[in-house]
């Protein structure tokens, strides 16, 4: 639906530019962090990752190959698999 579309990038828009506190909330985050990103999104470009990647300390970024915005309906299977090797290398931390 592209009305719902339009709300949707405007929301993660404003999110992402319009609120001077997000890159506060994301550098905040001090979990080991998986960035899973469609190389395709329209919605919030792929550059975006290694932005976020930038402010998560902690962080890997995947990005998956012909994916929009849904990484995980469109690539299900390829995101357990990066969430589990993600996980097998967090065991370190916790060990």
């Amino acid at each position: 639906n592209p009305e719902h579309r339009r709300a949707l990038l405007r929301n993660t828009q404003y999110l992402s530019k319009a609120d001077p506190t997000f890159p506060g909330l994301l550098s905040s985050i001090a979990a080991p962090t998986l960035i899973a990103w469609g190389e395709e999104d329209r919605i919030v470009p792929p550059v975006d990752a290694g932005q976020f990647a930038d402010l998560i300390r902690q962080s890997s970024v995947v990005l998956f190959p012909r994916c929009g915005h849904a990484v995980p309906v469109e690539k299900g299977e390829a995101l357990a698999d990066a969430m589990l090797a993600f996980l097998g290398e967090e065991d370190r931390y916790y060990e």
